[in-house]
């Protein structure tokens, strides 16, 4: 017999208004498998997916028994926030409404919260996360995975859970806010682990700065060490105004999930996330073009996790467009394939038949492809200065100097 959750989606604008965007229901069947979700825009609100028609208010939608659309689905953990909520609330096992439950009343990334209708209004705080100031009381093991060191530190478990419970992915990371003297700045931290076989923040420092200095978007990044030895990565959120407004955020894996049955695509290409800047951007060109160069980019240093959730479209005062670039990293394996294709091949074009791709895959002029094409290459021109400047070890700048080895020949 199946019974239904409720759930309220609450939005902050970039000016910092918080309003009410709409309500979700889940109906939940037989083995907690999420039998259908139906969505609820408020009247005269804006839409949170482009794909939406202001013409319609009540939206439903099915699932394969776990997944949910992908504009709820962006605003929920993935492993990381999902393992720290596990270790707060002492399950081994989570369903979807404990998630839920579990991380709309903390930091977030992004201007959505998904919390439950019974929550207090107080407790829906847009917090922008731990002071930076206390990272050191956290057990070093915790980057490692080891939340066993929490369990009689409440206290130190829920400075965790109020930074670390939404941020994504699988690698562990915190979102934080360091106070200056002209004011508050705010991170999402992205710590090392003791199993990595390179530097990922140094690596990865290095890689946002390559695309920099191609003259692509990029958030400012920072390498700290904590007092532990271990390295992290400070990535500055693009989600977040100066004032502490939220521009809203959906992943390309968002806007190209199963209609039907919110799967998350098993397949995709350049091409796609082409096709969906063209439909919704409001600056499309020099969105593609930016897209074109970052897949130059991810070909160049061998970013083969290149995934639908690593790119996003960001909603700002004017309309949408392509988020600044996030999470670039060469891959320890050399000969992995990307993750998406481009012409019909999962290995990404090289310099050599770059423009062809440019103006076929993107829609971009011989004269602009061949820009964006000359760019990154002498952009790379400074990769092993950008690598003396990373604070990387002797190996993992070989390492680094290797991945690269392969564009000599393009």
């Amino acid at each position: 017999m199946s019974h239904n959750e409720h759930f309220l989606l609450k939005r902050m604008s970039p000016a910092g208004q918080v309003y009410d965007a709409g309500t979700m229901t889940l109906v939940i069947g037989a083995g907690e498998r999420i039998e259908q979700v139906q969505f609820n825009y408020r009247p005269e609100t804006e839409r949170l997916d482009p794909r939406h028609s202001t013409d319609e208010h009540d939206l439903t939608f099915g699932s394969n028994g776990r997944a949910l659309p992908g504009f709820i689905d962006d605003f929920l953990p993935d492993d990381w926030g999902k393992k720290i909520i596990a270790a707060h609330i002492q399950k081994r096992f989570l369903n979807v409404c404990e998630v839920i439950e579990n991380s709309g009343i903390h930091s977030t990334l992004g201007a959505i919260k998904i919390v439950s209708p019974r929550e207090p209004l107080e407790e829906h705080i847009w917090d922008t996360g731990v002071d930076i100031d206390l990272l050191h009381s956290i057990p070093d093991q915790v980057w490692d995975g080891d939340l066993d060191e929490l369990r009689n530190r409440e206290d130190t478990l829920m400075m965790l859970i109020r930074g670390g419970s939404q941020a994504g992915g699988a690698r562990p990371k915190l979102i934080v806010t360091e106070k200056q003297t002209q004011g508050s700045r705010f991170w999402l931290v992205k710590f090392n682990r003791s199993s990595d076989p390179f530097n990922y923040a140094h690596l990865e420092w290095a890689c946002l700065e390559l695309c920099r200095r191609a003259g692509l978007p990029v958030p400012a990044a920072e390498c700290m060490t904590l007092p532990s030895g271990r390295a992290a990565l400070k990535v500055e959120r693009f989600d977040v105004m100066p004032s502490g407004g939220r521009y809203h955020m959906l992943t390309f894996n968002s806007l190209l999930k199963n209609e039907h049955d919110q799967d998350d695509a098993l397949f995709a290409s350049y091409e796609a996330l082409a096709d969906i800047i063209r439909h919704y951007s409001y600056q499309p060109q020099t969105d593609l073009g930016t897209l074109f160069g970052q897949m130059l980019i991810n070909m160049a240093v061998r970013n083969t996790d290149d995934h639908l959730r690593n790119f996003s479209l960001i909603r700002d005062q004017t309309g949408w467009k392509l988020s600044p670039i996030y999470d670039v990293v060469p891959n320890e394996n050399l000969d992995t394939k990307h993750q998406l294709s481009c012409l019909y091949s999962q290995y990404l074009p090289s310099f050599k038949d770059a423009e062809k791709a440019g103006i076929r895959c993107f829609g971009l002029s011989p004269e602009e492809a061949q820009r964006i094409v000359e760019s990154i290459k002498l952009a790379l021109q400074e990769w092993p200065s950008i690598i003396a400047r990373s604070g990387m070890n002797e190996n993992d700048r070989e390492f680094a100097l290797t991945v690269t080895k392969h564009t000599n020949r393009s």
